[in-house]
Parts: C-alpha cells; structure tokens; sequence
C-alpha cells in the first residue's frame, strides 16, 4: 500500500506531463513540495526523537515483543526495533528526496525526459513518505496507547 499509491499516482504523472498546462503547474509546485518535505522531515525528526526518549511499560513492552514475520539477518526483531529501522529509513529517505528536489531543477528541465522522470520520481517519494510517516505516527500511537 505504500509503494502501490505512489507507483500509480506517479506513473498518471509521468504519463500525462506532456500537456503546456502540465510545465506550468510543476514550475509552481516545486517550491510547494520542498516545503512540504522540510516540514515533514521536520516533522518526522520530532516524533522519532520522542519515540527513542520516551520510557513507560508500553515501551519495554514493544522492546521485549519480537515480530515473527521479520527477521534481520538470522534473528527476529523487536516491535520497537523495527519502528526505529521505519522512522530511521524515512528520516533518510526524506533527507535524500529534499536534496534531489532543490539539486534537479538547476540541471534539468521538466520539458525533457530525465526532468519529467526526476519529477515522477519526486511525486513517488513525496507520496510514499506521507503514507510511511502516517503508518509510523499510528505504530507510535498503539505501542504509546497499549491497542
């Protein structure tokens, strides 16, 4: 479901950036998607900052309860853990999509192929982090709330 959406979405984009109304739009929606992705990088920074320093039993609960479906290497991991390894992935994915997002436009232009495809792919991310931080943000919320 997190890759699915942005995939789909992504590709329509792709597929339907050679109308004029298309270089318009993306001109002004570039500045509107690097801030949206500092704010979520921000965003992100803060809620993972509050999940490694927060403490309780619902805490050692989620530290001590492994997830059998997921193993890193040979052994399971801990539901804690793997909500560290989700925000730490998305923190850096958030990270590489802002530097890509103010890098590409100086060198190319959305009216090429290699910016129409930049610009999908910045769609696909943008999209993809939402929905991560999301499942994350509600992840947090369960271990916090016990359900």
């Amino acid at each position: 479901m997190n890759v699915i959406i942005p995939l789909i979405v992504s590709i329509i984009v792709f597929l339907y950036s050679d109308s004029c109304r298309f270089y318009s739009v993306v001109d002004a929606i570039q500045s509107d998607i690097l801030s949206v992705i500092g704010i979520l990088l921000g965003f992100t920074i803060s809620v993972f900052a509050i999940f490694l320093t927060s403490e309780g039993a619902n805490i050692e609960k989620a530290r001590n309860s492994y997830i059998e479906k997921v193993k890193l290497g040979s052994e399971p991991v801990s539901l804690y853990r793997a909500i560290t390894i989700n925000f730490t992935y998305i923190v850096v994915v958030e990270g590489f999509l802002l530097l890509i997002g103010m890098i590409y436009p100086i060198f190319f232009s959305t009216t090429f192929l290699v910016g129409k495809i930049l610009f999908s792919f910045n769609v696909f991310l943008l999209i993809h982090c939402i929905l991560m931080t999301l499942r994350l943000i509600l992840d947090f919320y369960f271990v916090i709330t016990k359900k």
